[in-house]
């Protein structure tokens, strides 16, 4: 396995602190429980899942759960897809296919993927919410592994090593065909140090105190939900995010290869407009921010193949 590597290739000043902290929360992951779920089968997800699933309410449309454990956080989400399994298994046991899934979030600003012998990488580009060039973001190299079995396929990827102190980083896709229907889990978790969390805790308490989930806690005298807060809430709106962003993908492959993208982005967008915890800009703004990012995305990643060639040819 290589070892993480991660840098920011901008300047970092003090005043971004706080900035940075939501960079860390809202980014590419959320962070395992004490005894972590990914080591249940996938038939017992869809166990817990399926009543959900099956008879979805207001309340649970879906079936998403996110907590966070002694510095450990853990999002998981389920879900049934219409397309067949070997038509998303095949397409997400792709590399580069990732970097057209994750592109998506609001965080990921660029994304490039590279093969090094048996080893592959992605390079993801970290920013704010609004339009950020690669040189201004934060940069993460994550392994990529996959699984393939009758029925049953896995894409992992993960990083040993965040900022302030972070580590293991994991996002874990699997597909399974159960009962004649394609069901799908993630899972995106971290591990926080100690600094991380009090970073958190800071963030929460100032920028992010107003910050909504997904869950509904209780109800208030007139009957209106309240919904979770805190770090909690931060995990499920950036594991929905995620959620969104798969589904997203696997829906824009029924169109034409010129129309995927924008595809991926109105499906991504009209999914999370329904919520309005997950609000954050104006769908024209994501559009226009999405397409400058994707042209950046394409610029890095024909260096890193030019520079893989260059690899190649001194071995």
């Amino acid at each position: 396995m290589l070892p993480c590597s991660n840098k920011s290739t901008g300047p970092f000043h003090p005043k971004a602190f706080v900035g940075f902290v939501a960079l860390l929360l809202l980014g590419i992951t959320i962070p395992v429980t004490a005894k972590p779920k990914d080591t249940e089968n996938i038939l017992e997800v869809y166990a817990l899942a399926k009543p959900i699933l099956d008879n979805p309410t207001t309340d649970k449309p879906f079936y998403l759960h996110a907590e966070v454990v002694k510095r450990r956080q853990m999002g998981e989400a389920a879900l049934y897809f219409e397309q067949p399994f070997k038509e998303i298994s095949s397409s997400l046991s792709k590399l580069g296919n990732w970097c057209e899934v994750l592109l998506l979030h609001l965080n990921t600003k660029a994304c490039t993927h590279s093969r090094r012998k048996r080893d592959k990488t992605l390079t993801i580009y970290l920013g704010r919410k609004f339009y950020q060039d690669p040189d201004d973001a934060f940069v993460m190299t994550y392994n990529f592994e996959t699984e393939k079995k009758k029925d049953y396929f896995s894409a992992l990827i993960t990083a040993e090593d965040g900022p302030l102190g972070t580590s293991d980083y994991r996002i874990h896709f699997e597909v399974a065909l159960i009962n004649g229907r394609t069901f799908g889990r993630i899972q995106v978790s971290q591990k926080h140090s100690w600094l991380s969390s009090k970073a958190a805790k800071l963030y929460v308490a100032t920028k992010g105190r107003k910050k909504q989930g997904i869950s509904i806690v209780d109800y208030d005298e007139k009957g209106k939900p309240i919904y979770s807060s805190g770090e909690q809430a931060i995990a499920e709106r950036n594991l929905l995010r995620y959620y969104f962003a798969i589904t997203a993908y696997v829906y824009s492959q029924n169109g034409t290869r010129s129309d995927r993208f924008k595809d991926s982005l109105d499906y991504w967008y009209d999914q999370t407009e329904q919520y309005e915890q997950l609000y954050e800009v104006d769908r024209s703004q994501y559009m226009k921010d999405k397409y400058k990012e994707y042209k950046n995305q394409l610029g890095l990643q024909r260096l890193a193949d030019h520079e893989e060639l260059i690899a190649i040819k001194k071995r």
